[in-house]
């Protein structure tokens, strides 16, 4: 890669990236230097200057965009490029524009500065996700201003709040919005990077995810002055608790994609390795292969062992009055995920019997809960995603892929809409350097962007023309 400074000059390494792209992608990074430059962090948010801007470029290039929210700080861009419908319903491309917070502390540039140096604008949100929020409008600049005879209607979602859950964005817009955000394929965020490994290269559709909750464990007992000794007490019975939630999984299950997941990816493997994945996919041999998995590749077993098991995850502690006091109730705050096919009610079940026996405990309600959802990967938008990096990258294997975390995207899903995570992307930072999305440094290579943008131009008119 060349190392600039001051212009947009990106070297390319391969013809993912063809020299004739250089305009646009001079354009698409002045879009993403501005995009970081709005500050906004969530809390609060305040998307609206972002979306005005972004708004505006849209418009300025004849197309359909709105501004809209629940109140007029926390907005979304909704825009469309219409097609003639003869291909199918919407293509729909999702970001989000709310970043995480960032303080000056430990950065080498102003978080918000947008430095362009070394070949990468710097800056929070520059990553995640404010270049695909310029990428996606480019798609639709480019299918206007070249006019693209469409066969489905392209349609991007530039939404607020994805970063603490997504009510305020896509959450609002799924519900007042839904005619607008109607589609038949939807492309958000969680997959799309190449993985490299030592028998080829990987890229991650994410078809599913998984669904989460907070959950809160109260115990309670009889307080009294700490010189005396009382057994059973709230703080000895949460150590019986963490004791028994120490391993984390509650139970496994094995989803459709995670199955596809592993039969695309064991045949090219080595036979250690090739041998634990397979025993995954058997419930009385799982245990085992994950053992050998972790031994043979901690990487793939750092992968797939959050999309076999539902978890509990205990994460804060509340209690006590006084040094000099045993305390009368202690709260253990716990993350739960849950796998898709799962209900609340069963994996709620599972924590219950985990915990049986323990005196004086209460399970308490469900807090800020996100569902679990899963895509088929027979659709025509998969196999487009596949046919695409066979043509462009040869030995690439493409992998559907479930996401432990949560998206916006799961607003949309439904049984007519595959609904995926996918946006072309590839690590440029130096090995070592935390500097992707909410890290400090925080920064895209120009390189990525440049590929970035002719794959996605290249499934969209697969897709659509």
């Amino acid at each position: 890669m060349a190392n600039q400074d001051h212009g947009v000059t990106v070297g390319n390494t391969d013809d993912w990236a063809p020299a004739h792209w250089q305009d646009v992608l001079e354009e698409t990074t002045g879009w993403l230097q501005n995009l970081v430059r709005f500050d906004t962090s969530n809390p609060p948010g305040n998307e609206r200057p972002a979306a005005q801007f972004l708004h505006d470029i849209l418009v300025s290039e004849g197309i359909e965009s709105e501004v809209a929210g629940p109140q007029p700080h926390r907005s979304s861009v909704l825009a469309r490029v219409p097609g003639d419908g003869s291909g199918g319903r919407p293509l729909l491309l999702v970001s989000h524009l709310d970043v995480v917070p960032a303080t000056p502390a430990g950065w080498d540039v102003e978080p918000f500065s947008a430095t362009l140096r070394d070949g990468f604008v710097w800056g929070r949100g520059a990553m995640d996700c404010k270049h695909r929020v310029a990428t996606q409008a480019m798609m639709l600049v480019l299918a206007k201003r070249r006019g693209l005879n469409l066969k489905r209607d392209l349609v991007l979602a530039a939404c607020a709040d994805e970063e603490t859950g997504g009510q305020n964005g896509m959450g609002w817009l799924a519900e007042n919005r839904r005619d607008e955000v109607d589609a038949e394929y939807v492309l958000g965020e969680g997959g799309g990077g190449e993985v490299p490994a030592p028998q080829g290269k990987y890229c991650a559709v994410a078809t599913a995810e998984k669904g989460a909750f907070e959950l809160t464990i109260t115990l309670r007992a009889p307080g009294g002055h700490s010189l005396r000794i009382i057994p059973n007490g709230a703080m000895s019975r949460l150590g019986q608790v963490l004791a028994r939630l120490e391993e984390m999984r509650l139970s496994s299950t094995l989803t459709e994609t995670v199955a596809l997941s592993i039969e695309t990816l064991a045949p090219g493997q080595t036979a250690p390795v090739q041998n634990a994945l397979y025993a995954l996919l058997k419930d009385d041999t799982r245990e085992g292969g994950m053992a050998a998995l972790r031994r043979s590749s901690p990487g793939l077993a750092g992968w797939f062992e959050p999309s076999l098991y539902n978890s509990i995850v205990p994460t804060m502690v509340q209690g006590g009055e006084s040094e000099h006091a045993y305390p009368t109730e202690v709260k253990l705050h716990c993350n739960v995920r849950f796998l898709p096919g799962e209900s609340i009610e069963n994996v709620l079940d599972l924590i219950r019997a985990r915990l049986d026996g323990i005196d004086d405990l209460e399970i308490g309600e469900v807090e800020e809960s996100f569902f679990a959802w899963e895509s088929s990967s027979d659709t025509a938008l998969f196999r487009a995603i596949r046919d695409l990096y066979e043509d462009l990258s040869p030995g690439t294997v493409v992998v559907p892929l479930l996401l432990g975390g949560a998206t916006d995207v799961r607003f949309l899903r439904a049984p007519d809409r595959a609904v995926y995570g996918f946006f072309p992307s590839i690590s440029m930072t130096p090995a070592g350097r935390n500097s992707g999305g909410h890290c400090t440094n925080e920064r895209v290579a120009l390189y990525s962007i440049n590929r970035a943008l002719h794959i996605l131009y290249e499934l969209i008119t697969r897709l659509c023309l």
